[in-house]
């Protein structure tokens, strides 16, 4: 006859599936496992010390025990084209934080935006594939350069979950996109509405989002029949955006110069952009936004550390990334998981009328 303890833990062992099955990934407290079972609390966690032994549980200070969804698929995997600026640090840190609170680790890896450290970093998760990726694409995800690598791991069963709106996004992957077009058109549209005679727009040459937003100026522009054609785009590469973000502002003053007339506007991509644009407008005389307007992208912080403050688009504080965590969790445990588009909000400030 088993003893008390082990009648237990194979007790527990047959409910862990069910809890994922829920979503659930913490176990109840010693007390209340006393209660559950009718048992000591030394019988419990003795019961808890066989799962752990087999790895089905993990133990975590001051905060509880949790299945293991690491024990038999190791960690989330988190792919950012940057990993610790911009918008990207928040996103690592809920994302860390979040799967923290299941019991779960998370290995963030930054691509640097090239789509052949992507590649790398792909090709090594089909070594060991992780329990589940969250990724943001390198360059334009349209370009579904790394396709066959992420169909790949989906074929492997590993859940992937991205971040970036793909027209030609491999099926079994779940998009969990921001509504760039519908934000930049918000923006755009606002700006032709204050009067702008021109529209200009810098933007990133290799970001996913640049693609989207240049169909939202000229949906809004042609609705307001007003100045924007391909021509009126200013394309910064990495290493130009690299300088820009030192301050060194050469090649960024020599690019704004042919756009500067009065009555026009300035689409940043991003508010990275926006905010050194801002600066150098600033610097030599420009009157932001009676002589210029000038709006950004993504609400960041950027927004309130300069003068004039800057006008920007964003989704609410975390609503990208939360909602991305929830789905990944859905699917590792087993529930039904559904493309989302999250939407972007105008923050009207100084920058614009």
């Amino acid at each position: 006859m088993k003893a008390r303890y082990h009648e237990i833990a194979d007790l527990l062992e047959k409910e862990i599936p069910k809890m994922l099955s829920r979503g659930e990934t913490k176990l109840p407290s010693e007390p209340d496992l006393c209660e559950i079972y009718a048992c000591s609390r030394q019988t419990v966690r003795s019961a808890l010390a066989v799962l752990f032994d087999k790895g089905h549980i993990v133990k975590h200070k001051g905060s509880g025990t949790y299945i293991n969804v690491n024990s038999s698929k190791g960690k989330i995997l988190l792919v950012l084209p940057r990993g610790s600026e911009y918008v990207f640090h928040g996103i690592k840190q809920y994302t860390t934080n979040y799967f923290s609170s299941k019991g779960i680790e998370v290995l963030c890896i930054s691509t640097d935006n090239r789509i052949l450290k992507e590649r790398k970093i792909l090709t090594e998760s089909l070594e060991n594939p992780p329990a589940g990726i969250i990724i943001y694409q390198s360059g334009n995800a349209n370009l579904g350069i790394n396709n066959n690598l992420l169909e790949a791991l989906v074929n492997k069963n590993v859940p992937i979950v991205s971040l970036c709106k793909g027209d030609n996004m491999p099926k079994g992957i779940v998009s969990i996109s921001a509504d760039i077009m519908t934000g930049a058109y918000a923006m755009a549209e606002k700006l032709c509405s204050n009067g702008a005679k021109k529209i200009k727009a810098i933007l990133p040459i290799s970001a996913t989002q640049s693609t989207e937003q240049m169909k939202g100026i000229f949906k809004a522009s042609l609705k307001n029949q007003t100045e924007f054609e391909e021509n009126d785009v200013v394309w910064l590469s990495d290493n130009e955006i690299g300088d820009i973000l030192n301050s060194d502002y050469r090649t960024l003053q020599e690019k704004l110069r042919p756009l500067l007339s009065p009555g026009t506007a300035l689409f940043c991509g991003n508010d990275e952009i926006a905010y050194h644009v801002t600066k150098l407008l600033s610097r030599h005389g420009f009157n932001i936004p009676d002589d210029i307007q000038v709006s950004g992208f993504d609400n960041s912080y950027y927004c309130t550390n300069v003068s004039p403050t800057i006008s920007s688009v964003g989704c609410e504080p975390d609503a990208h990334i939360s909602a991305a965590c929830r789905t990944l969790l859905n699917i590792i445990t087993g529930r039904e998981a559904q493309n989302q588009t999250i939407n972007m909000n105008m923050f009207a400030r100084r920058s614009t009328k």
